[in-house]
């Protein structure tokens, strides 16, 4: 004779182990998680206003549907040379900024142009970027003699 007892303990078990299996193995079910970057709206450099170059400022309006992890910028000089990556700051609401860069002299009577790519993270590892541009103007020519 069949024991009943054994078959329901039987079935109980085949159960939960089809239960655990369609659940994704257990452990907490679906890793789905974040898979939205960062969105930047904007990010612009100042342009420093004559050849001797000086001080530029970085800034870039940073949202995620989570959480901003960190924002950094890499400026990469006319000449193809990169920084190292900048970290940028929360200066206010949802604008990240960095102050600082150093934009070298510029001998040349052309415009210098060194692109800005700004990086953002989330808390999830969702990373976004977005280019900008600025200039260091050129010298002014010497006027020509006049006789």
């Amino acid at each position: 004779m069949l024991d009943k007892g054994r078959i329901v303990s039987a079935f109980v078990v085949l159960l939960a182990i089809a239960l655990i299996a369609g659940c994704g193995g257990g452990g907490g079910g679906s890793s789905s998680g974040d898979k939205t970057a960062p969105t930047i709206s904007s990010a612009s450099a100042t342009s420093p206003s004559s050849s001797s170059g000086g001080d530029v400022t970085i800034t870039a309006v940073v949202t995620d549907d989570t959480a901003v992890q960190s924002v950094s910028a890499v400026v990469t000089d006319p000449d193809g040379n990169s920084s190292s990556a900048l970290a940028m700051s929360l200066s206010s609401g949802i604008t990240y900024a960095y102050s600082g860069y150093d934009a070298a002299e510029n001998d040349n009577t052309s415009s210098a142009t060194y692109t800005v790519v700004v990086s953002a993270t989330d808390s999830s590892g969702n990373t976004s970027t977005k280019s900008c541009t600025f200039t260091v103007p050129g010298e002014t020519p010497p006027s020509p003699p006049s006789f």
